[in-house]
């Protein structure tokens, strides 16, 4: 028997041992992936054998890209939307509060990235806006990067296609913005500009709502990997080409037009095929080639008069951001002023008319280099002027039937004319009637949602003279419009193809019909409302349930949602407090008196509205307070339901359920989240000024069925530079029935590492339902435990756990840790009391036996192996 004691103790020693050092190893384990993780983000810029200028106005920047080429640009930036708070996590090193931040990226594969980070992620207490206009993009390259492009609701505006983009990016507080385009070595002539427009230049500066006053871009860095970061204009565009500042010389190009002007009449000078590596910043211009510079332009396109006629050579000599030149020259030859005759145009409609039918003329094709002055109009071509006027059109109508040639003589200043003719057939109403022929044009054919399109029956045609039009948008086989007059506009609110038909009744009621095909794509370039855009705010009606029951869930609901676009974002306040998306949310409230929510609404053309429902919250009927019970946690005393002997022991306090009066007190007389929470003892929910800060706790789900686990994710500020083994305390309570008194249930170290932005704790599970909170610092979230099937407990006098040396039990639950969300704010319905039981916590962030733990273990081997020597 002595023998077999001490192999097992012996067997029981060894597993102890090895027990312990898992559990050193683990910590060992996160502490080289956190070094990784920060030799990562260091991006020394080794590696890279590109180098990169920046040039702004006279200055020229050369520029060593981060990143060793180890790492892709979108891992680098880590952007994942929802999980990482719309933020970029990795990108720290080039983050500062009210600054716009430029860098050069080198990832895998030897490629090179453009780079852009608005704002600091966590810490910042403004956002602001910010626009961009981008030429020159490789056309093999591509936005990798889109920050805050994650599908619908989005709030910024991205633009991209081809060489060019246009970005709107709008962030809110404690949050960043930006992206990053890959694949600047995919052209050898590399000459990418970007255009900014920061703070009231920006395109949505006052109608985003973090923008104006302290929400603003205060200064635009650019970062290299050799320190030397540089502060940019904010009002000068800035050029990005490969190679380092010196470069090498411009090619210059140039054209006259025209090349054999009169004396004294205009010429452009075009230099725009001037071509550089970098940027050409001076066009000096020489226009009779005599070696003196006449102008000096930033500009490459000029307007020039010559006084005298001859021979001319002009010369244009382009100097680029380094002082490098280059010289072009174009031939013009200048005559003595001689004027052209003009040529003239005339049209008649219709052409076969009625008599006493208006008859239109049109002579606006006529043409002459310094413009007609006068149209003469011979109606009947008896060799009379019948009319003579200043406009190309004008009306006549025959009073007899026949065959007519009217001609118009147009005069030029230069009192030059020239004569142009149109043939009219006249018959009289008795002779018989042909049917109107149709005709249709629609311009542009290929349009946007809700932009104007012109349909034109004017081409139509009938012997005596179309009365009405019918329009017939659609296709749908329904007239939309009827008119007498040939042209009107449509605007299309949805995006398809379309077959548009007129419908053309002449004075005798005979019909013709013509169609036009329309495509309609995309959406329309918005305007400032003077082209039929959509400039009016949406509308709905909040609708809440009456009455609204303390500590009942109720559903919020926006109904009558109408807009001429399409709605793009609807979100929720709820007593001021940033809640979910959607038309509908549930809540529970946990105090009376005045409570409201608010509904952000946004349309795909940027109208925005908000508007505010204000609701009493009344007291259960019949409800004095403590729901008829004893004032304690809403059980009997002897907490017989849950199985246990009233001490409630599993809730990891002291075994008394704070029952005894001193029950949880959280302090919110405001009506925040925790109003009328009460406790004498222990206040859980304090305001936090130590590092780090808990910004906001958000559960894996707002409802759960007992015995499933539940998470928490607390974003976090602060976090730089803290001390190896650092820890919070999250602090889960369960609320009582009375919707007052709450039960601490659990309590959980989380642990945190330098320069965490967000953690989450270890999988918790309840077995009873009720509403619960928990709660980090001054962040509380509430979320609801539900009995969706009978649980039956172990019959008392089982003993279904395991006992230790002091005869105290523990009840385990191994659960896998959840995937954090972003739930809406619900805070649950009723409460009941619950048992906590905590899953395994080591993982990769953090051991949970830990190495104290390990180090505890090891010392008692030791020594247990001593005494048994």
């Amino acid at each position: 028997m002595s023998g077999t004691r001490h192999r097992v103790r012996s067997l029981a020693l060894v597993v102890l041992v090895v027990g312990s050092l898992v559990a050193m190893a683990g910590p060992v384990s996160a502490s080289s992936s956190a070094t990784a993780q920060a030799t990562a983000l260091q991006h020394d810029g080794n590696g890279s054998h590109e180098t990169f200028a920046v040039r702004q106005g006279d200055q020229c920047y050369e520029v060593t890209p981060l990143g060793d080429g180890t790492e892709t640009v979108d891992d680098y930036f880590n952007y994942q939307g929802r999980e990482t708070d719309y933020s970029s996590i990795n990108t720290t090193a080039v983050q500062e509060n009210q600054e716009s931040s430029l860098f050069i990226y080198h990832g895998t594969n030897d490629r090179y990235s453009l780079g852009l980070v608005h704002d600091e992620h966590g810490v910042a207490p403004y956002g602001s806006t910010i626009t961009m206009n981008f030429s020159g993009l490789p056309s093999g390259g591509d936005w990798v990067v889109q920050d805050d492009y994650y599908g619908e609701n989005t709030d910024d505006d991205w633009n991209t296609g081809g060489t060019t983009a246009h970005v709107d990016w709008k962030w809110k507080r404690d949050r960043t913005d930006g992206g990053a385009f890959r694949g600047l070595t995919t052209t050898d002539d590399l000459q990418l500009t970007i255009d900014p427009e920061f703070n009231e230049e920006a395109n949505h500066w006052g109608d985003w709502n973090w923008s104006g006053g302290q929400n603003r871009t205060e200064a635009w860095r650019l970062y290299t990997a050799d320190g030397e970061n540089r502060t940019l204009q904010m009002d000068q565009d800035v050029t990005i080409t490969r190679g380092p500042c010196g470069g090498t010389a411009p090619t210059a190009s140039l054209s006259a037009s025209p090349s054999n002007p009169a004396v004294n009449e205009s010429v452009s000078f075009d230099a725009s095929g001037s071509s550089d590596d970098a940027s050409i910043t001076e066009y000096a211009w020489d226009f009779d080639g005599d070696g003196s510079t006449d102008r000096t332009t930033q500009d490459s396109n000029v307007e020039y008069t010559y006084g005298a006629a001859g021979e001319y050579t002009a010369e244009v000599t382009v100097t680029d951001a380094d002082g490098n030149t280059d010289t072009a020259t174009a031939s013009v030859s200048v005559t003595e002023d001689v004027s052209e005759p003009p040529s003239a145009s005339l049209t008649a409609s219709p052409s076969n008319a009625a008599p006493g039918q208006s008859v239109s003329f049109n002579a606006s094709g006529s043409q002459d280099d310094e413009g007609i002055t006068e149209y003469a109009w011979d109606f009947d071509d008896d060799g009379t002027i019948d009319e003579t006027t200043q406009s190309s059109t004008v009306t006549h109508a025959y009073e007899t039937a026949g065959d007519y040639t009217a001609t118009v003589t147009v005069t030029d200043a230069d009192g030059q004319t020239a004569t142009a003719s149109a043939a009219v057939t006249v018959t009289n109403e008795s002779d018989e009637n042909d049917p109107p022929t149709a005709s249709l044009t629609a311009s542009p054919s290929d349009a946007a949602v809700n932009e104007a399109v012109s349909f034109d029956a004017g081409g139509s045609e009938d012997d005596s003279g179309i009365d009405t039009y019918a329009w017939d948008f659609d296709g749908d086989g329904y007239v939309d419009d009827r008119t007498n007059d040939p042209t009107v506009t449509h605007a299309y609110e949805a995006a398809g193809e379309y077959t548009a038909e007129v419908t053309v009744t002449d004075a005798d009621g005979q019909t013709d019909a013509a169609t036009a095909t329309v495509s309609v794509t995309g959406e329309s370039d918005g305007g400032n409302g003077s082209d039929g855009a959509d400039t009016e705010p949406p509308t709905a009606t909040i609708v809440v349930p009456d009455p609204v029951v303390v500590d009942e869930s109720i559903t919020v609901r926006a109904t009558n949602i109408s807009d001429e676009s399409e709605i793009e974002h609807v979100c929720w306040y709820v007593d001021g407090v940033e809640g979910p998306d959607g038309r509908s949310f549930e809540e529970t409230f946990t105090t009376t008196g005045t409570h409201s929510v608010t509904l952000d609404i946004r349309d795909s053309a940027g109208n925005a509205n908000e508007l505010t429902k204000t609701f009493q919250v009344v007291a259960k009927d019949g409800n004095d307070g403590d729901d008829g019970n004893d004032g304690n946690d809403g059980n009997d005393g002897d907490d017989g339901d849950d199985g246990n002997d009233g001490n409630d022991g599993d809730d990891g306090n002291d075994g008394s359920d704070d029952s005894d009066g001193s029950d949880v007190n959280y302090g919110d007389s405001d009506g925040g989240p925790m109003a009328g929470i009460t406790q004498s003892s222990v206040n859980f929910y304090e305001e936090t000024e130590t590092r780090p800060t808990p910004l906001l706790v958000q559960m894996n789900t707002t409802s759960v069925t007992t015995g499933d686990p539940v998470s928490a994710t607390v974003w976090l500020s602060d976090t730089d530079e803290l001390p190896d083994g650092y820890s919070l305390n999250l602090t889960v309570v369960r609320t009582g029935e009375d919707g007052v008194n709450a039960t601490v249930v659990n309590e959980t170290e989380i642990p945190v590492a330098s320069g965490q932005g967000s953690v989450t704790s270890s999988a918790l599970v309840f077995e009873d339902p009720g509403q619960y909170r928990a709660l980090i610092g001054n962040q509380s979230k509430s979320f609801v435990v539900r009995d969706d099937e009978v649980i039956t407990s172990p019959d008392p006098g089982e003993d279904s756990s395991d006992s230790d040396s002091d005869g105290q039990t523990t009840t385990a639950q191994t659960s896998p840790e959840p995937t954090p969300s972003e739930p809406a704010d619900d805070d649950g319905a009723s409460a009941n009391t619950a048992t906590v039981t905590e899953a395994s916590t080591t993982s990769s962030d953090g051991p949970g036996f830990g190495v104290l733990g390990g180090l505890v273990a090891l010392v008692l081997s030791v020594a247990a192996l001593t005494r048994q020597r």
